[in-house]
């Protein structure tokens, strides 16, 4: 499981593994180099 803290421009995601924690940010650099949010 991962947890995501923001407040403005600023990212926290906290994991239990090194390994949960890496495929998070590269899944979350993948969404930010193509342009596209889903959220609120």
């Amino acid at each position: 499981m991962v947890q995501v803290l923001a407040y403005a421009d600023d990212v926290a995601l906290l994991a239990r593994s090194q390994t949960e924690l890496k495929a998070t940010f590269l899944e979350m650099e993948a969404v930010a180099k193509a342009g596209v949010w889903i959220g609120g």
